[in-house]
């Protein structure tokens, strides 16, 4: 963001609860800024935040075990496709 002038001014957000991406996995917020004047002028910003992942969830399998045939011809490093 930056000013009538041309300086960059910072623009700081706050957290006041937790956030979690497997509920939501952006914000799209909108910044007022007043002048106290009178008559009193804004300035509006959106600022789209994203959630990033902590990984605080273990992956999860619906099944112990599968079972995949693999051909003993098949190169190393083949990505092999099966339907689970």
């Amino acid at each position: 963001m930056t000013d009538v002038g041309g300086r960059v001014k910072d623009v700081r957000l706050r957290l006041t609860g937790r956030v979690d991406r497997e509920q939501t996995a952006s914000y799209d917020l909108t910044v007022v800024a007043l002048d106290g004047g009178r008559p009193a002028r804004s300035a509006e910003l959106t600022v789209h935040a994203v959630v990033v992942d902590a990984n605080d969830n273990l992956p999860t399998f619906d099944h112990v075990e599968y079972l995949v045939q693999v051909r003993e011809d098949v190169a190393p490093g083949a990505v092999l496709d099966f339907a689970i």
